[in-house]
């Protein structure tokens, strides 16, 4: 059983040598790397060619995560496919796990684990309860847990054949994941949860879902939008609209209410008030129902849906 492991890169001269070095120190040996040095301007490409030179690199000009990981889909062999990103790490038996269960499930969709990296602490996300789950027949539990699957491509691992046919949007600057995700699943036949944790993730303050942009809005909602259309009278419509009011928190309070806007509180208000008479966001917050969503994303979606903008920034300066 081969995997390929697809990571784009994009100046990431720092951490590039301990994401490739986690994939080389596994136990397991029948690997292939790509790497899709996205025109990095850094010493990235440096690093991995005198380091790393049996490895398959390709070096395009700066076009996004998204046309980056199609080039690597394009030119994978494996049987399987994992997404890694430049400043994470796979676990050292990540790949003899998800081998393990694919003999067992011989599941489309292996998930897992992970363990959040922080500057001066780490947490282990366990996503499941019980020890393994099939999310095809759970769904009670699987809902719960929805936006946290979906919304990233790490920290799984896909059968190569299921992705024929499906690459990666690149018109959308943000929920792409999801967005692949949505139409991925819905072709699996079984898709398996592991409990180990495989994936190391290294949470960025630098992240630039942490800087603002007002612009950010309109690309969340045409992201959203893309999700919800795809979705309608489909099985898991449900689970996509627990995912679409998920992104409206990150947008209210990522984006409008970042503590790095400088704006004043009316133009934060205006903001949040333009957000809630887009026509998207009126259509799915009828189909609110807090028992779906995480405690604390049901205070914040509460106060959004009745308006109560300035309890929302009261609660965005704490």
């Amino acid at each position: 059983m081969k995997f390929s492991i697809i990571i784009p890169a994009y100046n990431c001269e720092k951490t590039i040598d301990r994401c490739i070095s986690s994939i080389l120190n596994q136990k397991y040996d029948d690997i292939e790397i790509l790497v899709i040095n996205d025109g990095s301007c850094d010493n990235t490409e440096l690093i991995i060619r005198k380091n790393y030179p049996s490895i398959n690199l390709f070096t395009t000009k700066n076009s996004g995560v998204s046309k980056a990981r199609n080039l690597g889909l394009q030119n994978a062999t494996g049987d399987y496919v994992i997404f890694l990103d430049s400043d994470d790490e796979l676990c050292l038996n990540a790949l003899d796990l998800y081998k393990k269960e694919i003999e067992i499930s011989g599941s489309d969709i292996i998930f897992s684990s992970f363990l959040k990296i922080y500057k001066n602490k780490k947490k282990s996300c366990v996503l499941f309860d019980r020890k393994k789950i099939n999310i095809k027949d759970e769904k009670d539990e699987f809902n719960v847990y929805y936006h946290r699957l979906v919304g990233t491509v790490w920290g799984k691992c896909y059968k190569r054949e299921l992705l024929q046919n499906c690459e990666f949007n690149t018109k959308l600057s943000y929920c792409e994941d999801a967005e692949f995700n949505y139409r991925v699943f819905s072709k699996a036949k079984k898709c398996s949860y592991i409990p180990d944790v495989t994936y190391n993730y290294y949470y960025l303050d630098t992240s630039a879902i942490h800087s603002f942009n007002i612009e950010k809005t309109n690309k969340y909602l045409l992201s959203i939008n893309m999700i919800y259309n795809n979705c309608l009278n489909k099985s898991y419509e449900s689970d996509a609209i627990v995912f679409c009011l998920i992104v409206f928190n990150v947008i209210a309070f990522n984006v409008i209410l970042n503590k790095k806007n400088k704006a004043k509180y009316k133009d934060k208000k205006n903001a949040l008030k333009k957000l809630r008479s887009d026509n998207l966001t009126i259509t799915i917050l009828k189909h609110l129902q807090y028992n779906q969503l995480p405690f604390i994303h049901s205070i914040c979606l509460f106060l959004f849906r009745h308006k109560l903008y300035y309890f929302m920034y009261l609660i965005s300066m704490i």
